[in-house]
């Protein structure tokens, strides 16, 4: 998950860069497609994990973090909602179109960030407490995801 979280960092800073860069720029189209297929593809993926396969198990714990998890689906939710148009905007800029809405990526950026910075601070270190099968059952979880 922590892998996934550096991956999400690498790109939302693409988006930063997006946000700076004239749209003329011969780096914008190949940032703003590879930004595209990573946050259409890979990140509903990760909020799967999170959801799927890292929730049940804290919930599982004998003291879980409820507050933490109620505000990782939330913004979960969050995210989701503003991923459809944050990847009109990639795909647009993907094919030459200027960008439209630099706020947009600016804002989903914060949200992103605020969001790992929280799961990393409340949820992560809980997985320590975990028994080991359930560490491997989920890291299989998540490699099957990827598989399918």
């Amino acid at each position: 998950l922590m892998a996934c979280h550096s991956r999400i960092r690498r790109f939302s800073g693409g988006l930063v860069a997006l946000c700076s860069t004239p749209s003329e720029d011969e780096r914008v189209v190949p940032t703003a497609q590879a930004c595209l297929t990573y946050f259409r593809d890979a990140l509903p993926l990760h909020a799967t994990d999170e959801e799927q396969s890292l929730l049940p198990r804290l919930l599982q714990l004998p003291s879980p973090p409820l507050e933490a998890l109620e505000r990782m689906s939330e913004q979960h939710a969050r995210i989701e909602a503003l991923l459809p148009r944050v990847c009109a905007e990639l795909e647009g800029l993907g094919q030459g179109h200027p960008l439209q809405d630099p706020e947009l990526l600016r804002a989903f950026v914060a949200l992103l960030e605020r969001h790992l910075e929280a799961e990393e601070e409340h949820l992560f270190g809980r997985i320590a407490e975990l028994p080991a099968a359930e560490h491997l059952a989920m890291v299989e979880e998540l490699r099957a995801r990827r598989r399918a």
